[in-house]
């Protein structure tokens, strides 16, 4: 079910809210402030259509167990973890064309690096000159890695952190809770320059459920603000001026979500179910119990050629199929 609110193009922004300075926290008057330019990598795809069924391409076995988060990179490396203190970077065998194949194959995989971090449940994010960003569920780092060095990029102070995201100009946008769950924003951030907070919707309201529940924050291709609300049983998504443009309610958890290069949303429920909704929210497909080793705990990602990655607890990450040309 879709909530709209939105009713015709909006150009500008929202500024008639005013943010409560907190002790130690963000001062800012408006809600929106600056504006990101637009997405000109946003431009006509390749047409593409959902499988019937998704089909599991490779599998890569790691060392690696309790896998929670994967992240792809743009020279075909993952960045994998657990709730350890050893993030992984791995070069995975891909001498294949993908695109054609309707089996499980196995691929070898080297590992590249290791950044050591925070022990407990953590985000983490890839920017597109290959840096790592990452930080620890409810503590009030944002670290980055880049060339061998491990740096504190944010400080949230009395914010605490749910999730993160790189954007397409490689800004970041993380998804917070206060210290006692009483408020959840997303902020977007260049650099450790915050630029905008999306927190309420054009009456006041607040856009996210209260409370330290995870949220999972994504910036769609089309400069959309998705975030997957636990605790508030929806997918809310906002355009880049954090007006509110729909909430996509099916009256489950959500526990993730991805977009590709189609400006699709991928949500992930408990209970081996994947929806996939385009960029106005409109239902396109289901995936029920489709994978059964998936689990809520899984991490995921979608790499540039719209294949899904699924990091499994056993250890295993999974690259799988779930779109093809219209020509095949």
């Amino acid at each position: 079910m879709i909530e709209n609110e939105l009713n015709s193009e909006k150009i500008g922004v929202i500024t008639g809210f005013c943010i409560t300075n907190q002790k130690g926290g963000y001062k800012l008057k408006s809600q929106s402030g600056t504006v990101p330019k637009d997405n000109k990598n946003f431009e006509r795809n390749i047409s593409k259509e959902v499988l019937g069924d998704p089909q599991i391409v490779s599998t890569f076995k790691t060392s690696i167990k309790g896998l929670k988060n994967v992240a792809c990179t743009n020279d075909r490396k993952l960045w994998v973890s657990n709730d350890e203190v050893s993030i992984q970077l791995l070069q995975y065998d891909t001498n294949v064309n993908v695109s054609h194949l309707s089996f499980e194959g196995i691929n070898s995989h080297a590992i590249v690096q290791n950044v050591t971090a925070d022990k407990g449940q953590k985000s983490i994010a890839v920017t597109g000159k290959g840096d790592l960003l990452f930080g620890k569920v409810l503590s009030n780092k944002i670290n980055i890695f880049t060339k061998h060095k491990t740096d504190e990029l944010v400080n949230l102070n009395s914010w605490s952190l749910l999730s993160l995201c790189i954007t397409a100009t490689d800004g970041l946008l993380v998804c917070m809770t206060d210290t006692k769950g009483y408020s959840c924003r997303v902020v977007r951030f260049e650099g450790s320059d915050e630029r905008q907070i999306i927190q309420y919707d054009r009456k006041g309201k607040r856009l996210f459920a209260l409370g330290k529940g995870r949220k999972w924050v994504k910036e769609n291709r089309n400069g959309d603000v998705c975030v997957a609300d636990y605790d508030g049983k929806a997918v809310v998504v906002t355009d880049k001026t954090g007006t509110l443009r729909f909430r996509y309610n099916e009256g489950l958890c959500p526990v993730g979500v991805v977009t590709d290069t189609q400006a699709q949303l991928i949500v992930f429920y408990p209970g081996i179910l994947i929806h996939i909704i385009d960029r106005d929210g409109h239902f396109l497909h289901c995936f029920k119990h489709c994978l059964p080793s998936w689990t809520e705990e899984h991490g995921w990602d979608v790499d540039s050629e719209d294949c899904l990655y699924l990091a499994e607890v056993n250890g295993n990450v999974k690259k799988i199929r779930y779109m093809k040309q219209l020509h095949e």
